[in-house]
């Protein structure tokens, strides 16, 4: 499925929320702080600001705890003892969890619009012929994630693995697949509205991932005010289910029968933000935004290797498609470059599931599988 073969470092963590995340914190120290300051730097040349103002500036302008007490504690308590365990400061360890939220706050501020590469492409296929759903993601990040790559598991009670992520050292989320077969993966849709005291895209995530049910799942995600446009495609043994969700409206889509595939732009929610609703009003409408150009040939491609619903569906069929890079639904590293596919994942929604993954563009680097116990 790949040319490079590199081991998937593990962080592996268990016990309370606050010890999770000291855990986490310890484990990969170094990385975080690589990370951090990575970040930082990334932060600092995008703004042209101090970035310790920029970084108090963004906190004091949202509100995103009461939402985090209120539906994810355990995640918020869990950034807490990542603060502890990676010894940083506890301003910054929060404002890093906050990729989708910082992002829409900084484009905003300084009016760039710039595409920093956040282009994921997810796909989902249940057909009754499987042995199971396959639900799978391409997840792009700007570049300075990259040499971060961890997969995170978490453990219950037991000892034995309750969930499975894909994230950066120091990072509770991106996407993942947890022990009853429920995965959740995550597309931005930058043009729905947001807001500064919605849910947060990791809380998401995290809570999805302590559902027993796809139904559960779903119900959760309908059930919350979200901070910024997604799209949460959330697969089990019994299907897949994608949720283009804003500020004010969550709508459901499917692309097909028995498939469902999404990149970054809004196909039947509209629930559009100021800037996008001055677009549309305008005439241009999103077409003429080079990251929607860039969606809508990376969907077109999906579309087209999942067009045909007699044709078999296997997990090296999604790793081909993962693998595109002509149309870039793969992006490679290139010198320079502002983004990457910082990882990729494919998710079988068995029971017990089984979880194939790989750190950094798949085109250049092996899947490796990951199995829960049954």
């Amino acid at each position: 499925m790949g040319t490079i073969t590199s081991q998937v470092p593990v962080v592996r963590v268990s016990g309370s929320p606050r010890k999770r995340g000291r855990i986490h914190g310890e484990t990969v120290r170094p990385l975080i702080a690589d990370g951090l300051t990575r970040w930082r730097a990334f932060l600092g040349q995008s703004t042209g600001m101090d970035v310790d103002h920029y970084l108090e500036h963004f906190i004091q302008s949202t509100n995103f705890v009461p939402a985090m007490e209120r539906w994810a504690p355990g995640v918020l308590e869990e950034m807490r003892g990542i603060a502890e365990g990676a010894a940083q400061p506890w301003r910054d360890v929060y404002a890093y969890q906050l990729a989708d939220e910082e992002w829409l706050f900084r484009t905003a501020m300084i009016r760039a619009g710039k595409d920093d590469g956040d282009h994921c492409s997810v796909l989902a296929v249940f057909d009754s012929t499987l042995p199971a759903p396959i639900l799978a993601q391409n997840m792009d990040l700007p570049a300075h994630y990259d040499g971060s790559q961890v997969l995170l598991e978490l453990a219950g009670e037991d000892g034995e693995a309750e969930a499975l992520i894909l994230t950066a050292a120091g990072l509770l989320a991106t996407c993942g697949l947890n022990r009853h077969g429920v995965g959740i993966c995550c597309n931005t849709v930058a043009h729905l509205s947001y807001c500064q005291d919605g849910l947060p895209v990791l809380c998401v995530v995290r809570r999805v991932l302590e559902q027993r049910t796809r139904s559960d799942a779903v119900t959760f995600v309908r059930s919350v005010r979200h901070a910024s446009g997604q799209t949460y495609t959330i697969g089990g043994p019994d299907g897949a289910t994608a949720l283009e969700c804003s500020a004010n409206s969550v709508v459901e889509f499917q692309a097909m029968p028995a498939r469902v595939f999404h990149t970054n732009h809004p196909l039947v929610n509209e629930d559009l933000n100021a800037a996008a609703r001055r677009a549309k009003e305008a005439g241009r409408e999103q077409q003429g935004l080079s990251v929607l150009s860039n969606s809508e040939m990376r969907f077109d491609a999906v579309k087209r290797a999942l067009s045909d619903p007699d044709e078999p569906i296997t997990v090296d069929t999604v790793a081909s498609i993962l693998n595109t890079t002509d149309v870039p639904v793969c992006v490679v590293r290139t010198p320079g470059g502002t983004g990457i596919t910082f990882g990729s994942v494919i998710m079988e929604l068995s029971v017990p599931p089984v979880l194939h993954v790989a750190l950094g563009p798949p085109a250049e680097t092996e899947y490796q599988t990951h199995a829960f116990n049954g």
